[in-house]
């Protein structure tokens, strides 16, 4: 059984940590899963993490009063323009 965003070759059961200790089969370098694990960590490392509701970009802002919205158990109303 091949996993497609894991190793070429690997023991099972598999988990996130051993995702990056070698390289995957060469007919899935480009797979989507794998390239946004590594674009996030990049984006972290050159931007850091800013979830404040009051100064953080669209996105990390729109996570923060999602998860609030579902640990209060309210509707995540998103408004603006």
């Amino acid at each position: 059984m091949r996993t497609c965003i894991f190793l070429d070759s690997t023991t099972y059961p598999i988990d996130e940590t051993i995702l990056h200790s070698r390289h995957p089969h060469t007919s899935n370098d480009a797979y989507a899963k794998r390239l946004l694990e590594t674009h996030c960590k990049a984006y972290q490392e050159q931007y850091g993490d800013n979830f404040h509701l009051d100064d953080a970009y669209v996105i990390p802002a729109l996570i923060h009063k999602c998860y609030i919205a579902k640990k209060e158990s309210k509707p995540f109303i998103v408004v603006g323009s």
